[in-house]
């Protein structure tokens, strides 16, 4: 299934997708980042967002629906309308397994697509419900920020987290463990008492 989906994703995807990982996501962010310091004149935003609950929210009839728009094979379609129903609920996926990280990724690629396509975002990332705009301005961030909560509410039927903001790029990017700037980046506290713990385990 995956060799028909993947090459429909947009390329700034790094959750599930062999080659791309956490790693290559921070990579990229801090390329984009180097991009949009010379393009905006060092004064460019950092929209950051995540959704909230993300996996508990995924709604299956909205999810089979996409997942009918890459698979024409009717008994490969029926094969996944069982996995997306094995729980006998209408909301929400397991978390952990990677069928329930893969069909995450493909409920968000409409997502993606709106970003990228429609009010065309040209830095952007995402690793899983986690993801990066850098825009030019305050009032593009604060716009943008309102266009995609209620993409996500009319189309996705998902909300963003509170702890969704905008604000100066001088602050910096939390994504995927790190702290992310231009020049450098740092692994956040949190990610160093995680790695300590796994050592002492």
């Amino acid at each position: 299934m995956k060799k028909y989906i993947v090459p429909k994703f947009i390329k700034d995807i790094y959750a599930c997708i062999s080659g791309h990982g956490t790693h290559r996501a921070v990579e990229n962010l801090q390329r984009y980042m180097r991009i949009a310091q010379r393009q905006y004149e060092k004064n460019y935003y950092i929209l950051k967002m995540d959704i909230k609950k993300f996996f508990y929210n995924i709604d299956h009839e909205i999810l089979f629906e996409i997942m009918s728009d890459y698979i024409g094979d009717k008994k490969l379609l029926k094969f996944t309308k069982l996995l997306i129903d094995s729980d006998d609920e209408s909301v929400g996926i397991p978390i952990g397994n990677y069928t329930s990280q893969f069909c995450a990724n493909i409920y968000l690629d409409r997502l993606d697509k709106f970003v990228k396509h429609d009010i065309k975002v040209k830095y952007y990332v995402r690793h899983m419900d986690d993801f990066i705009l850098l825009l030019e301005d305050r009032e593009t961030a604060r716009n943008i920020f309102n266009e995609i909560q209620i993409f996500l509410n009319n189309n996705l039927r998902l909300s963003l987290n509170s702890k969704s903001q905008y604000y100066p790029c001088s602050f910096g990017a939390d994504f995927c463990g790190y702290c992310v700037w231009s020049t450098h980046k740092l692994i956040k506290r949190n990610s160093i008492k995680k790695i300590k713990r796994s050592i002492k385990k």
